[in-house]
């Protein structure tokens, strides 16, 4: 195929993946009900303002539907924490405490300073890396591409870039073709993952930046700007890890091909 570049990704389990994953086993929201809950963490991990009043009218009838249906899902729990993180940071009014004449009669106050920009913080993973055998099977796979393309990129994100040994082991997709093959790394990054810039800098230090793409936006992430997001306790729950892919970059002229990791 002419003119077109193949870029090989890993299908990766990493940030919010377990609470997605969680949310999609349980299998009580309707699609258009999960990308209307999964825009609003994204857009409270950007800034609880850009969150719609109509979003939070959604939110609070959808929990209370849940909340007699299915009491005890892991969905309940995400929503609710979710509802009760908007309530925290005092930018929107919620209809369901004035609608109960038994409700406790709060004094009115200030949206928080600090506002708190993510659910569930027990539940993210930090653990995961790109480690040398997957790299080796990648490379396998690079490998059987026609010569005449050499040029072939690799998605990678950013928070499975933190470690030295995740980096030392992504470099050897350079190494293994000289520069003027055109091999090249794109580094990016799910709506929600707290890792951004920073993350990548020890691949840069390593492979130099000629030979990046980084697909990263400015806004601030954790340990970007000061202090980072603000957290919450969240209740504890014992589950399996199970593992699942979020939608990641739609890339003009590009093939994407998924290579899964073990």
């Amino acid at each position: 195929m002419p003119g077109v570049t193949p870029v090989l990704s890993w299908a990766t389990y990493h940030g919010m993946d377990k609470v997605w994953n969680r949310i999609q086993e349980d299998d009580i929201l309707r699609p258009f009900q999960s990308a209307r809950i999964l825009q609003m963490v994204e857009d409270l991990f950007l800034g609880a303002d850009r969150i719609r009043s109509q979003d939070v009218r959604f939110l609070e009838t959808l929990l209370k539907k849940l909340e007699k249906s299915n009491p005890t899902s892991f969905t309940v729990l995400a929503l609710s924490q979710l509802l009760a993180t908007i309530e925290a940071n005092g930018l929107h009014k919620l209809e369901g405490a004035s609608n109960d004449p038994w409700a406790p009669r709060r004094p009115s106050k200030p949206p928080r300073l600090n506002p708190v920009r993510e659910i569930l913080p027990e539940y993210y993973i930090t653990s995961s890396s790109y480690t040398t055998e997957d790299v080796e099977k990648m490379l396998a796979l690079a490998a059987d591409w026609p010569s005449e393309n050499a040029a072939v990129g690799f998605m990678l994100r950013a928070g499975m870039l933190d470690t030295a040994e995740s980096v030392s082991a992504v470099a050897k997709l350079l190494e293994a073709v000289p520069p003027s093959a055109g091999r090249f790394l794109m580094v990016g990054a799910e709506p929600t993952d707290r890792e951004g810039r920073p993350s990548v800098q020890k691949l840069v230090d390593r492979v130099g930046p000629g030979r990046l793409l980084v697909e990263l936006p400015e806004w601030p992430r954790q340990g970007e700007g000061e202090g980072g997001p603000v957290r919450v306790p969240q209740p504890r729950e014992d589950s399996g890890a199970a593992h699942r892919q979020l939608s990641t970059f739609l890339i003009v002229l590009l093939l994407s091909i998924l290579f899964f990791t073990k």
